[in-house]
Order: C-alpha cells, then sequence, then structure tokens
C-alpha cells in the first residue's frame, strides 16, 4: 500500500512538472511577444525622431 502511495505521488508530481513547464513556454512565448513588439514601436518612434523624412517603417 505505502509503495502504491509513493508512485502516485510520483506520477502527481511529474504531471504538475509537466503542466508547470508548458505553462512556462507559452508565458514566455507571451512575454517575448510583447518585447518585441515594444522594441518595434520605440524603434519607429526614434526612427521617426530622427530622420523625419524616412517613409515609415
Amino acid at each position: 500500500m505505502k509503495k502504491f502511495i509513493v508512485v502516485m505521488m510520483m506520477k502527481l508530481i511529474v504531471v504538475v512538472m509537466v503542466e508547470f513547464t508548458l505553462k512556462a513556454k507559452v508565458e514566455m512565448k507571451v512575454v517575448v511577444m510583447d518585447v518585441v513588439f515594444m522594441a518595434t514601436v520605440k524603434l519607429r518612434v526614434v526612427v521617426r525622431k530622427v530622420n523625419p523624412f524616412m517613409p515609415s517603417v
């Protein structure tokens, strides 16, 4: 019986780890997308300030 409980605990831990990893990956993707978006927006503003005659990027 004790062994069964240990096995169940191990399975539970593995499941939680996998779910956490997947969630973290998704969140990382979202964060990266946000950062890239912000960087492009800032870059556009800087380009416009530096060179107003340049066509909008």
